[in-house]
């Protein structure tokens, strides 16, 4: 798959467009409130692991949300921005939402139109698998939800909430910048997976030219899709839902075709990107209580094969059955704020298929796997540090920690995330964490193996903040 981190413009005239009704709203008087929170602050990002590749990375790295509610319109808006001072290829710009909708003032009932994160299935938010919901990819381990891109109709009683979303296009999934230099595509992010330099003809390794043959942004975002979502229960309580979808997948598949430059003995590939459909189904219950919840889901995922030449050789998906469960725990409280413990476990069956073609491999994909966690455990804790935190209220401050670990039975790997964050009169936070990615596998044992693939992306970060 082939991330595009370029912010269409299409995707800004949404973002301004709804920040116009946002300042004409301002002049009317009204009922309810207008909140506004962001960030700003520098960060530094170093790799220990394949010093082949750009290690090290400083930022100025900030982000903001608003939220207006008026008599009769609503607006939200979350923009987000990286800009590296040594290396500007590494830089992004990002805006997981942007709508204006029918104020909830004027009942249970509302129109939304924009882009708008909802969860659709608990398993696919949980585990940021970006079936469902689409995601930006700039950090593969921590990748950020963003919202579906079209009209929402939603009802909003007590017991009963029923959303449904339309759209005649769509924006595929964006990750890391690329760039074409001397006939491969390669990138400054370390998530970026190349495709091979070299191939073997014959027995006689031969290498490898690119070529991107990128559809028109019009063929490529023209693309409808519907979901519908129905949900019964209370906030606190049992609750249930079921939902249903027909769209295009979030992330785009490659189709390729090769031939023999006999002048220059080397192997010109041409890529194709392609917008497949699937069909979502899901069903989640769970239950909240004061102090702990649990739930389980179950997604299904049935793809649509798209038309493709018999020349090509083509990145292929499968049916997919994903169930997964979870629980979560509060274990005590420092000075009023809660520590948390989250177990989930999560199965899939399917979903990740060979290529198809004439330069397809028998035992592997060449493409990174659309569901990187095939039979995978997490354990999250979150908590104020005791005594530590304490003491630090006497200063208007306070210490948090957070750490997680994720590992795959099937893949024999695992992620590990740890953070510190000491923050300071609610105004400056100060953070310091690590990330490790390990696998009980041999290096060159399988290439679609997420955890292998970008298992020497190790790394520690810090930064400071300033909260307003």
């Amino acid at each position: 798959m082939i991330g595009f981190s370029r912010t269409p413009r299409r995707h800004v005239g949404i973002f301004l467009c709804i920040l116009c009704v946002w300042v004409i709203q301002k002049a009317e008087p009204v009922l309810a409130k207008t909140t506004t929170e962001g960030s700003l602050g520098l960060e530094a990002l170093s790799y220990w692991g394949d010093k082949t590749r750009s290690s090290f990375f400083s930022a100025l790295k900030g982000d903001w949300r608003g939220f207006d509610q008026g008599n009769l319109l609503e607006t939200g808006a979350e923009v987000n921005f990286l800009l590296t001072v040594n290396n500007t290829d590494f830089s992004y710009l990002e805006i997981p939402e942007s709508y204006v909708s029918t104020s909830s003032l004027l009942g249970f009932a509302q129109f939304q139109i924009g882009r708008k994160i909802e969860i659709w299935n608990k398993l696919d938010d949980y585990w940021a698998l970006g079936i469902w919901q689409p995601r930006f990819r700039w950090d593969y381990i921590d990748p950020q939800r963003v919202g579906l891109i079209g009209g929402f109709f939603k009802v909003n009683t007590p017991h009963f909430q029923f959303l449904t979303f339309a759209s005649s296009s769509f924006l595929p999934e964006r990750g890391a910048n690329m760039e074409y230099v001397d006939g491969r595509y390669v990138s400054a992010s370390r998530w970026f997976s190349g495709l091979p330099s070299q191939a073997r003809l014959s027995g006689v390794a031969v290498p490898i030219q690119y070529q991107l043959v990128m559809p028109s942004l019009g063929q490529l975002t023209s693309h409808p899709g519907v979901s519908f979502l129905a949900r019964v229960g209370r906030i606190r309580g049992f609750w249930s839902s079921a939902a249903f979808a027909l769209k295009p997948m979030n992330q785009l598949l490659i189709g390729y075709e090769g031939t023999i430059d006999l002048n220059s003995q080397a192997l010109d590939v041409t890529l194709h990107p392609r917008v497949a459909y699937h069909q979502l189904y899901s069903l989640d219950a769970g239950y909240v209580g004061e102090k702990w919840g649990n739930w389980i889901s179950v997604l299904r995922e049935n793809p649509i094969r798209d038309i493709t030449p018999a020349t090509w050789t083509t990145q292929e998906v499968s049916d997919a059955l994903a169930l997964s469960t979870g629980v979560d725990l509060e274990l005590y409280k420092t000075n009023g704020d809660a520590s948390k413990l989250g177990l989930s476990y999560l199965r899939v069956f399917g979903g990740n298929a060979l290529d198809n073609g004439p330069f397809a491999k028998a035992s592997q994909s060449t493409f990174e796997p659309r569901y990187p966690f095939i039979n995978a455990i997490s354990i999250k804790f979150n908590t104020h540090v005791p005594w530590i935190s304490s003491y630090l209220k006497e200063w208007s401050s306070e210490l948090a920690a957070v750490v997680q670990g994720i590992y795959d039975f099937n893949q024999q790997g695992s992620i590990v995330t740890a953070q510190l964050k000491y923050s300071f009169k609610n105004s400056f936070i100060v953070n310091l964490g690590m990330d490790v990615i390990s696998s009980d596998r041999v290096s060159n044992d399988s290439n679609g193996d997420f955890f292998n693939r970008y298992r020497a992306n190790d790394r520690v970060y810090g930064g400071i903040v300033y909260v307003f």
